[in-house]
């Protein structure tokens, strides 16, 4: 009897430990959209189907360079923080790079860094993590098609909503032409 009763509250912690996991992160994402900062990041295309996680817009950003001062100072994979502020269209504009989390009340982003030029270039890049717009199976064909067009004309203005606090992100909607695809694609 007394095997059965430990067995019974092991099922039950373990239980409780799958559900508080996910339900930890959906939390956490839920307050950055809730509470963070929008900013939004110029698009470019590419579009790729993953069987495991289903259909998705696949985002590139025109823009994930940052000036430095020395290139020596800084190593591929280190963590950092990105440093945003706005332009008068209320782009995102990379404000600094630091190896400390901010302090104050500024956003950044925290990342790491995927490219150090061996030229005499000033800069490094860094990794923008919002690359995957998921959609529902019905309609992300079109909504892929809608996107990939509008990346390709130079006269539509693509870019991905995302809502940053305490250097976490969540992607919030994709646009085109401030129009959200999920729109495009019910019209």
């Amino acid at each position: 009897m007394n095997k059965k009763l430990i067995f019974i509250a092991l099922f039950f912690i373990v239980a409780i430990i799958q559900l508080y996991v996910p339900a930890t992160f959906i939390l956490q994402n839920e307050k950055v959209l809730e509470v963070g900062t929008m900013y939004k990041f110029r698009t470019a295309a590419i579009d790729p189907y993953d069987p495991f996680r289903g259909k998705y817009i696949t985002l590139w950003y025109e823009e994930n360079r940052i000036a430095v001062e020395n290139t020596k100072d800084w190593g591929i994979g280190q963590t950092v923080y990105i440093l945003l502020d706005k332009d008068e269209s209320d782009f995102v504009r990379y404000d600094g790079i630091t190896k400390e989390i901010p302090s104050g009340n500024v956003d950044y982003l925290q990342t790491s860094i995927n490219y150090i030029p061996y030229n005499d270039a000033q800069y490094v890049e860094f990794v923008i993590p919002f690359t995957r717009f998921y959609l529902e199976e019905s309609k992300a064909k079109e909504a892929e098609n809608a996107y990939n067009e509008a990346t390709r004309d130079s006269t539509l203005i693509t870019y991905a909503k995302i809502k940053i606090k305490d250097g976490k992100g969540v992607l919030e909607d994709v646009i085109i032409n401030e129009s959200s695809v999920k729109d495009i694609i019910t019209k």
